[in-house]
């Protein structure tokens, strides 16, 4: 029975970074639709990972549903970094909504002033 938990939750982890590659939001909706729990879980975290780079807006509000919290904040400050590059006043609208601490919101917003 564990074989097949592990199974299932590598297959949505591998299926949601391959599809949000080439659909980000066809991904996003599929993400909406799969029960909570470790393979939803899984998936999130993969899609996040994924996205953050390339469309961190789309990354953004799935952010907050991953419970592990040092993970959480890890992409929350992907996405923040990657958001900034390319839109600064949006990321910076959603960082400071974030449930980010704000030692961390702070450190990256120096980061960005210091790039500058």
């Amino acid at each position: 029975m564990e074989f097949e938990q592990n199974a299932r939750e590598n297959a949505s982890r591998d299926i949601i970074s391959a599809w949000a590659n080439n659909d980000p939001e066809g991904a996003g909706k599929w993400l909406a639709t799969l029960p909570a729990g470790k393979s939803r879980e899984q998936a999130v975290q993969s899609y996040v990972s994924q996205i953050s780079h390339s469309n961190p807006e789309l990354a953004a509000p799935w952010v907050d549903s991953i419970t592990n919290e040092q993970q959480r904040w890890s992409q929350m400050e992907q996405i923040a970094r990657n958001w900034m590059r390319n839109d600064s006043n949006a990321a910076r609208t959603w960082l400071a909504n974030s449930s980010l601490p704000d030692d961390r919101k702070q450190r990256l917003l120096k980061e960005k002033v210091e790039a500058e």
